[in-house]
């Protein structure tokens, strides 16, 4: 038999491809072959690893046959579960991770929707104006998206629950505050904020924090 592992160090430099040969061979004796295939790698790329794993004396080759060794039954299971700990231990940070990130970015709406709720309430709009106004900034905290295009005008009368009148009366009113623009171009209709409004209310958010 090979070298045996001897030491802490060693357990923990086993892991990704090496571990999952291991839970394979537990299984059962298999060729190169079928490791590959069950694996999905390539027997040239998992050649290296098996030798290094018959080098730790942890699985063996008769014939064309590779197989765990018995006698490092415990040590194995050792690995498998250190590694198993381990991706537990990375997937629980990467939730947190995202969590957090989730956490910060809903944050960040909450506070551009205030500053725009003050920029509305300063400006004492009529009602429809504010509920376009409101409806389209919703849109951009959602997707980011500073513009939608309609395809018809009843897409749009659909999306803003008004007329094409009234949406037409209320987006000039926002045009001439530099808030939002109209533009229409064969049959599609386009309409988007301002990037400078946009970057005006977040300037708002941006000096609270300060």
């Amino acid at each position: 038999m090979s070298n045996s592992i001897t030491t802490t160090t060693t357990l923990t430099k086993i892991r990704g491809l090496s571990v999952k040969i291991l839970k394979a061979l537990k299984e059962g004796p298999k060729t190169t072959i079928e490791l590959g295939l069950e694996l999905e790698v390539k027997g040239n790329y998992l050649r290296p690893y098996l030798y290094n794993l018959r080098r730790y004396g942890l699985v063996e080759k008769s014939s064309l046959l590779w197989t765990i060794v018995k006698e490092r039954e415990d040590i194995i299971e050792n690995i498998i579960n250190i590694n198993k700990e381990k991706e537990r231990v990375k997937v629980s940070k990467r939730t947190s991770e995202k969590r957090v990130k989730e956490e910060k970015q809903l944050l960040k709406e909450e506070q551009l929707r205030g500053a725009f709720e003050c920029f509305l309430k300063q400006k004492k709009y009529e009602v429809i104006v504010v509920d376009i106004a409101r409806k389209f900034f919703e849109h951009y905290l959602k997707t980011g998206a500073k513009f939608v295009i309609f395809g018809t005008p009843e897409e749009m009368e659909s999306f803003f629950g008004y007329s094409r009148e009234e949406i037409g009366k209320a987006i000039r009113k926002l045009t001439n505050e530099r808030v939002a623009y109209k533009w229409k171009y064969s049959s599609e209709i386009k309409i988007a904020l301002y990037g400078e409004f946009v970057e005006n209310i977040k300037s708002l958010v941006n000096k609270d924090e300060l």
